[in-house]
């Protein structure tokens, strides 16, 4: 997989479609949360096509950039307000939880808007891997809560969409279970990808002797990794790609539009 200009065209494109057509011919309520996921993505993928033909660090450069964080703040809470709007009984979630979640994500990106904008931020191209890296996620590396923080609001909407809808509609997650389980898919090949293309932990790398090694460790009751702190598998360690996993993780994610009109 080689990422590009080209390439983040023909997700948006074909991200842009799929979704308007699940947005407004879409057959069953859930169609519209697909669609607003694909178009989510899609905007995304179009901010990648401007950044890979604008990499100076200019204002452009900067806007773009910070939009990505916005873009996957309206995604979840859009997502949440889609479901509900249709679905307004017999819910697992009542009102009041619902709101107090979208006031203080919203809170949470007012801020996080404010401090991403008091220094600047530049996406640039990886010379290594052709990946973009958003500037904003690149800044992120430097305070790890907020950033932690954003992964569980976003979390969140998902585990409250997924609560729904395994509690009312089983059915639908057993017979349309491709798209269900594809963005869990597409964060298993993103970082699979990324591993192999930003941090080469599986180049030159001896996986029964690694094997063997962890088993030592732990029949002697020691920690199965030397440094773990320093490991680049370490959870915290791996933050410092979030840049590269959002970029490859929206260009795949786009396509779960075409899937869903699929109805597989």
């Amino acid at each position: 997989m080689y990422l590009s200009s080209t390439t983040s065209l023909i997700a948006f494109v074909v991200g842009i479609l799929s979704s308007m057509y699940l947005l407004y011919n879409g057959n069953k309520n859930n169609d519209v949360i697909f669609g607003i996921i694909t178009l989510g993505f899609s905007f995304i993928q179009l901010f990648d096509l401007i950044l890979r033909n604008n990499p100076t660090c200019n204002t452009t450069n900067h806007i773009f950039s910070t939009l990505t964080v916005v873009v996957l703040y309206l995604q979840a809470i859009g997502t949440c307000m889609a479901y509900y709007k249709n679905n307004t009984e017999n819910n697992f979630f009542n009102s009041d939880s619902l709101n107090s979640y979208y006031i203080i994500f919203t809170i949470f990106i007012g801020y996080l808007m404010f401090w991403l904008n008091k220094s600047d931020i530049c996406s640039k191209v990886s010379d290594v891997s052709n990946i973009l890296k958003y500037g904003a996620y690149g800044k992120l590396k430097e305070n790890y809560i907020l950033l932690i923080m954003q992964i569980f609001f976003i979390g969140l909407s998902a585990m409250i969409l997924l609560t729904e809808i395994y509690l009312k509609d089983y059915d639908t997650i057993i017979n349309s279970g491709v798209r269900y389980a594809y963005l869990p898919f597409v964060a298993g090949v993103t970082f699979i990808y990324v591993m192999i293309k930003e941090v080469d932990v599986f180049k030159n790398m001896d996986v029964s002797k690694e094997i063997n090694k962890i088993s030592e460790k732990l029949n002697e009751r020691k920690i199965p990794i030397d440094n773990p702190k320093d490991s680049p598998i370490n959870p915290i360690k791996l933050l410092d790609h979030s840049a590269s996993f959002v970029s490859v993780a929206s260009f795949l994610a786009t396509f779960i539009g075409p899937i869903s009109i699929m109805g597989i």
